[in-house]
């Protein structure tokens, strides 16, 4: 049986524990490529035996290519963020069905994607694309508010909100003092959006849109948006037809016809607006809590109809919340973590996990917030689920 190349393995080794029980269950031989340093991280006896991967540098791109011919995989994708770019070209440049640089790009670049949606109709968001070294130029001819993110990135890395010129020029001086920041770090401004935050998760296959379900988020709001805590719903209002109607109509304007999708919208009554749109797998665990809600295994379903076009069988049961919440923290010594009575007393925690013990010193090196822990948990209702979090802090404190 063909191969396929997965390029890059996830950097939380619990995602890749759970990626790589589910390439085990679809039977599929895969092969991941990634650095030495990932590939190695990987405990010998999660390998499955048709699972293998292959240690080369992620920027050398005619090795990886060297490495797919070897072996003579037949199909070349991503389940990340960071190989969609890499496995775009490869495919070009092998002749392999999937996804062109083009359509990745629709996606990945976020001024793009936006410019993309404005042309087809499906965005009245305004935006402008530019470096951090030419926003100052720009900022007497901005309107107020808007909010400034990396046109390319994941995980609200120097993403604010921005109200006037004072601000932007603090977060010019912010992203340049981010260890990812430079001047020539690409940008766009986007007319800010109002309305609750969701994401819509599923599998695109040959055209056709598989809707596990909806995921609502929770961030720290303006100014910085962290994300802080997601609760994945199988039966939503999101569901209804009005609503994957324009989905459907986005993943045609982008070009997306055979991949995971995680399409970020703001829903503001019956208004609904695409903040970004992914051709990969949802973040942040969402994944985890899809399989916790449903039963539903989306990573084996995806590498099942690589294999051998087989079809997600999509469960229908009895509505269960499934939730993560994240426990955050400023640069700092950690003085305490929050309190989590009321969460635990309210739910069936499935994992409580704390990284960091209180009198550690944080840095924040990849956004405002460092992540020090994390709670998974189910409830019955959506009435017990905000009981649960009446008195929950994710903010942890800090000195």
């Amino acid at each position: 049986m063909a191969k396929t190349a997965v390029i890059t393995l996830p950097y939380n080794l619990n995602v890749a524990k759970v990626l790589l029980e589910q390439a085990h269950q679809s039977q599929l031989p895969i092969v991941f490529i990634d650095e030495k340093a990932k590939v190695e991280a990987i405990p010998h006896e999660w390998w499955p035996e048709n699972v293998s991967g292959v240690i080369c540098d992620m920027s050398d791109i005619d090795g990886i290519q060297a490495i797919i011919e070897e072996l003579k995989c037949e199909n070349v994708i991503s389940t990340a963020e960071k190989g969609l770019h890499s496995a775009a070209v490869l495919r070009e440049r092998l002749g392999i069905t999937g996804h062109s640089l083009e359509v990745e790009l629709n996606s990945l670049d976020k001024c793009q994607m936006r410019s993309v949606l404005v042309k087809a109709g499906l965005s009245d968001v305004q935006h402008t694309g530019c470096t951090v070294g030419e926003l100052s130029a720009l900022l007497p001819s901005v309107k107020f508010p808007v909010v400034a993110k990396p046109a390319q990135g994941t995980g609200s890395i120097c993403v604010q909100f921005l109200e006037n010129v004072q601000e932007a020029n603090e977060y010019i001086e912010r992203v340049l003092s981010h260890p990812l920041g430079n001047e020539e770090l690409a940008l766009t401004l986007e007319s800010y959006i109002g309305g609750k935050e969701y994401s819509i998760e599923g599998l695109l296959l040959n055209g056709k849109a598989y809707y596990y379900g909806v995921t609502e988020k929770r961030t720290t709001e303006a100014p910085y948006f962290v994300e802080c805590g997601h609760t994945f719903f199988n039966e939503h209002a999101l569901m209804a037809e009005q609503f994957t109607s324009y989905f459907d109509e986005v993943f045609a304007a982008l070009g997306m016809t055979t991949c995971p999708f995680h399409l970020e919208v703001k829903v503001d009554g019956n208004k609904v607006e695409v903040i970004e749109a992914h051709s990969r797998f949802g973040g942040d665990f969402i994944t985890d809590l899809i399989e916790y809600s449903t039963g539903n295994k989306i990573y084996r379903d995806y590498f099942s109809y690589i294999k051998n076009g087989s079809l997600p069988d999509l469960k229908k049961q009895e509505i269960q919340l499934a939730s993560i919440e994240f426990l955050l923290a400023e640069s700092g010594k950690l003085r305490a973590i929050p309190d989590s009575t009321q969460l635990k007393a309210k739910s069936e925690v499935l994992i409580e996990e704390v990284d960091f013990p209180a009198g550690s010193d944080i840095v924040a090196s990849m956004g405002y917030y460092e992540r020090v822990g994390r709670f998974v948990y189910k409830n019955q209702n959506v009435e017990e689920q905000l009981a649960a979090l009446q008195d929950f802090q994710h903010i942890a404190f800090v000195d």
